[in-house]
């Protein structure tokens, strides 16, 4: 049955000073034998004046208050308006799942022609209110992987779980951790529910090695870096330009002593300092020889000494780790060969 807002404000209204008005006739009892009417009539007032107690506290926004005294005119007398302010005490409280269990058995309340209009109303209401509180209630649906463990143990915040294991499970508002454990391993998961919110738990339970299988991970070498191998190569070309430079220095030192014996032998020939003719152009030829070579020796060992010095700075500042960053610089370096008139060498640019 559904009632419209204004209708169901009255309503409401209605049942929630219902215990004032109709408390006399709702909590009628079968006749009961003359010797037990005393006792019985005494309990129905002592149950008629928790739930107005009731009322006062939950209209006063004390709903733990109401819950109790509710839940104490109940035991002393059964009457659907006591589990319905019950379950409307618990959705106050947040505990929507204990409010949704009243509201049921509230709602599935068999009625015969005789009882109470505020029974009939109470039971109403439960189940409209009922229909809006299930959309409230937040839901967890838990799975565990691998599944089928046969000591597979799960708790909800170290209680056991509430329910089965891939079903949708209804619970208050609120923080829970989920833990699962089997042979297979183990997984913890903390998850917060809130109001109308569907949460999916996944817990994946890792292979668990034996024992004596166990060891320490091995910390992981890093690769030389780029600098560092560009490092190397510089170091390498550097000392082949300097064995180079020091050949072409070796080559024209001969030179130089060969100019020089051509030359003596001009002076034996014309006289001192009297060099003529064919062997003056052969010294004159071998000593220009002899400074190019040697020239070029000083050349390429100055830029072999600047490459491998540069090769053992790149080095040094390198490290033994990889990373994007030196590689990033080694994007600037270049080695190029510089050839001059009377000059042989290397450029390198960092």
């Amino acid at each position: 049955m559904r009632f419209g807002p204004l209708l169901r404000g009255a309503l409401v209204s209605a049942i929630a000073f219902a215990p004032l008005a109709w408390a006399p006739a709702a909590m009628a009892l079968p006749p009961k034998p003359a010797a037990d009417s005393g006792k019985d009539s005494s309990a129905k007032d002592k149950a008629r004046s928790l739930a107005q107690d009731g009322i006062k506290a939950f209209e006063g926004g004390n709903h733990q208050q109401a819950l109790e005294l509710f839940a104490q005119a109940e035991s002393l007398f059964h009457a659907p308006v006591h589990g319905l302010f019950m379950a409307r005490a618990n959705a106050a409280l947040g505990k929507l799942v204990e409010a949704k269990a009243l509201y049921k058995k509230v709602a599935g309340e068999s009625l015969d022609a005789s009882a109470p209009p505020a029974w009939v109303t109470a039971r109403d209401a439960a189940a409209k209110e009922l229909d809006d509180l299930d959309h409230r209630v937040p839901r967890i649906v838990l799975t565990v992987t691998p599944a089928g463990a046969q000591d597979l143990v799960v708790t909800m915040n170290d209680a056991p779980l509430p329910g089965p294991v891939g079903g949708s499970l209804e619970v208050n508002p609120g923080t829970y951790v989920f833990k699962a454990s089997s042979k297979a391993g183990s997984a913890t998961q903390s998850v917060d529910a809130k109001e109308r919110a569907t949460v999916d738990v996944h817990l994946a339970l890792g292979a668990l090695a034996p024992v004596a299988d166990l060891k320490p991970d091995e910390p992981k070498r890093p690769g030389p870096s780029p600098v560092r191998i560009v490092s190397y190569g510089a170091m390498g070309l550097g000392g082949a330009a300097i064995v180079a430079g020091a050949v072409l220095g070796g080559l024209g030192a001969k030179k130089r002593g060969d100019a020089n014996k051509a030359f003596d032998a001009c002076e034996a020939k014309y006289g001192k300092k009297q060099c003529q003719g064919p062997e003056e152009a052969n010294v004159k030829s071998l000593d220009k020889s002899a400074t190019t070579m040697g020239n070029a020796g000083i050349g390429v060992i100055a830029g072999g000494a600047a490459l491998a010095a540069t090769g053992v700075v790149l080095f040094l500042v390198s490290g033994n780790k990889g990373s994007a960053e030196p590689s990033q610089r080694t994007g600037s370096v270049r080695v190029l060969p510089a050839i001059a008139p009377g000059y042989v060498g290397i450029d390198g640019r960092f």
